[in-house]
C-alpha cells in the first residue's frame, strides 16, 4: 500500500511524529465520543512516538496501514487497514466529532477500499458495536453487507454506551 492516498479533496497519509499536536487536539475535541465508542484509542496513542513507530513498522512489514485523514489541509481523523490473511483485511476509522456528518469518513474509506483492491485484497471487513449507528451507516453507504451480529465476551472491557454486541460487515472487492 502507498504511504499517501489521494482522494479528491482528502489526503490519507501514514502518521508521522509531526502529527502529534493535531492528534492531541482531536482527542481533546472528541474525548466524550472516543471514550464512549473507542475506549482504548486514547491510551493506544497517548505516547504518540511509540504509536508512530508501531505504524511505521506495521506498514513496512505489510501488516497494517494507519492513515491520518487530511481535509482542507488539517488532520481530522484516521482510517486503517489491518491484514487478516493473504487476501482479506479489516478496516477501522474515527473522525473528530466536530467534522462528523460531512461525509469525510465515507470518502476516506472509499479511497482506502480502492487502494486495497490495487494491493490485491479481495475481502474487507468492518466491525462495530451494534449501537454505533454512525459507523454502521458508513459501512452501509459503501456497499458493505451486514453478515452477523455476535455477543461479545461480557468479561471484556466496555463502556456504558456500548451494547456488548458486535456487528460484522463485509464486502467482496473486484480485482
Amino acid at each position: 500500500m502507498d504511504s499517501v492516498i489521494l482522494a479528491g479533496d482528502l489526503v490519507l497519509r501514514l502518521w508521522t511524529t509531526a502529527d502529534r499536536a493535531a492528534v492531541y487536539d482531536i482527542i481533546a475535541a472528541s474525548r466524550t465520543e472516543f471514550d464512549s465508542w473507542l475506549p482504548r484509542l486514547v491510551s493506544d496513542i497517548e505516547d504518540f512516538d511509540i504509536f508512530v513507530d508501531r505504524v511505521v513498522r506495521a506498514a513496512r512489514d505489510g501488516q497494517s496501514w494507519s492513515y491520518g485523514v487530511e481535509a482542507d489541509g488539517t488532520i481530522v481523523g484516521q482510517c486503517s487497514l489491518h491484514v487478516k490473511d493473504n487476501d482479506s483485511a479489516e478496516i477501522g476509522y474515527w473522525i473528530r466529532t466536530d467534522r462528523a456528518k460531512e461525509g469525510i469518513t465515507t470518502r476516506a474509506i472509499q479511497a482506502l477500499c480502492n487502494a486495497a483492491v490495487d494491493h490485491g485484497f479481495a475481502t474487507l471487513f468492518i466491525h462495530c458495536d451494534e449501537g454505533n449507528a454512525a459507523s454502521a451507516a458508513v459501512a452501509r453507504k459503501l456497499g458493505f453487507t451486514h453478515v452477523s451480529t455476535a455477543d461479545l465476551d461480557p468479561s471484556l472491557p466496555g463502556t456504558s454506551i456500548q451494547t456488548g454486541r458486535e456487528m460484522t460487515w463485509t464486502i467482496t472487492l473486484a480485482n
